[in-house]
């Protein structure tokens, strides 16, 4: 697509999530609310935007960006202590949500494969919407916060072994089973080597690194962005989420002293392609109208 259409479209979902904002003032509507309403606006309502493909890149950014800010938002030794919670209540709230949407899928008579991907999809959460709620009521730091996106992040590595088994659901047993173990051990000891290298780092490089960046002006954010993406790039490598890296980037650099400087200079950025996330996901809402007499 023509860059120039990319340009329009970007001024045009920043100047409709403004709009919104700006008449939902009185009624202090959440800010994701006003950015979905904004792509129902221009999108599915009025029609003046359509296609969203070359908008994707930028939403994904968005939520990568975000995680990252949480990441630096969070101490590891507070996250270390909302481990066992994390942990236990994860488990439950995916075990118990799988086993009641399978059971309700059973009871409407759906075929065992529906019943499985239903209950399946249902016992994960949007872990951008969750953050970005929470961000909003600044509950970040809290208790409840902390163990909230321990859990998405635990959503997100099952998340993988789900997809496996979804996708080889008409596989051989033996072919299946193979898959979903090959992809958790792979996700598992990805995670063990990231989270590994991340402690590695908030002890021995980051200060180093962000003490060199410091003299340069513009250098430390772009340092920091750079840190993010690799981050991203080796989850990708195993098999991870990109969430995943980039959440674990900002808890390498949430241990170092500039933490505050670094959530500074990033928050702006992320805000910028948050909007456009939830902008697009409004534009992609579609609307079935049509009553069969």
């Amino acid at each position: 697509m023509n860059h120039i259409y990319l340009i329009e479209d970007l001024g045009l979902m920043l100047v409709a999530a403004s709009f919104m904002m700006l008449v939902t003032r009185r009624l202090k509507t959440p800010a994701i609310v006003n950015y979905l309403l904004a792509g129902l606006c221009i999108g599915p309502v009025l029609g003046w935007m359509h296609e969203t493909s070359h908008l994707d890149l930028i939403s994904e950014t968005g939520i990568v960006l975000l995680l990252f800010l949480v990441g630096i938002e969070l101490n590891i030794r507070h996250f270390k202590e909302a481990g066992k919670e994390v942990i236990w209540t994860g488990l439950w709230q995916m075990s118990l949500t799988c086993a009641v949407i399978f059971g309700l899928a059973t009871v409407f008579q759906h075929s065992l494969q529906t019943s499985i991907i239903l209950g399946l999809a249902f016992m994960f959460s949007s872990t951008v919407v969750v953050v970005k709620l929470l961000q909003e009521h600044r509950t970040m730091k809290a208790f409840h916060g902390r163990v909230s996106v321990g859990i998405l992040l635990l959503q997100d590595v099952a998340a993988l072994a789900a997809i496996t088994l979804i996708s080889s659901l008409g596989t051989t047993g033996e072919a299946q089973n193979a898959s979903v173990l090959t992809i958790i051990l792979t996700s598992l000891s990805g995670m063990a080597l990231l989270i590994g290298f991340a402690w590695v780092a908030s002890k021995f490089i980051v200060n180093p690194a962000l003490n060199w960046s410091l003299p340069i002006p513009g250098m430390m954010f772009i340092w920091s962005l750079g840190w993010c993406f690799l981050f991203v790039a080796m989850a990708h490598m195993f098999g991870l989420s990109h969430e995943i890296g980039a959440f674990l980037a900002g808890l390498s650099l949430a241990q170092s002293r500039y933490s505050a400087e670094l959530k500074r200079r990033v928050h702006p950025l992320m805000n910028f392609f948050v909007v456009i996330f939830f902008v697009v996901l409004g534009v992609e809402t579609k609307f079935n109208l049509s009553v069969s007499m």
